[in-house]
């Protein structure tokens, strides 16, 4: 999630756990029930799909990206949610350890993120 910290800073850390909520939520209501979803640090979480390709995957981000932006525009909350995202396929069984798999999916998410949050404004501006 992008602006995690700008939450908490200017709006309270109740804020921030509304976020990691809703985002987390979100997430939830958009996947298989065979798919996993855990939260990895502060302002990350890792989804694994089971039997989709990154195509496949990408759609299925695609919706959750959706929503957000349905949120975004529907309700009064004194913040955007923002997310980066990064997918690497893996397949079980291979010799490929997933922390390699994990570290890849991050590296294509921190430069997603480099370039939503250049002119990214979290806050919104009181009226």
């Amino acid at each position: 999630m992008n602006g995690l910290k700008e939450v908490n800073d200017h709006l309270g850390h109740d804020a921030g756990d509304e976020l990691i909520l809703m985002i987390a939520t979100v997430i939830k209501n958009n996947i298989r029930e065979n798919d996993f979803v855990a939260r990895l640090g502060s302002d990350e979480f890792l989804i694994i799909f089971e039997g989709l390709d990154e195509a496949a995957s990408e759609l299925v981000w695609q919706r959750i990206v959706r929503e957000f932006e349905q949120i975004n525009q529907n309700d009064k909350r004194l913040y955007i949610i923002s997310v980066s995202h990064g997918i690497e396929a893996f397949i079980g069984g291979s010799n490929e350890y997933i922390d390699t798999v994990i570290n890849l999916a991050d590296e294509k998410m921190y430069r997603e993120k480099k370039v939503l949050k250049k002119d990214l404004q979290i806050i919104r501006e009181h009226s």
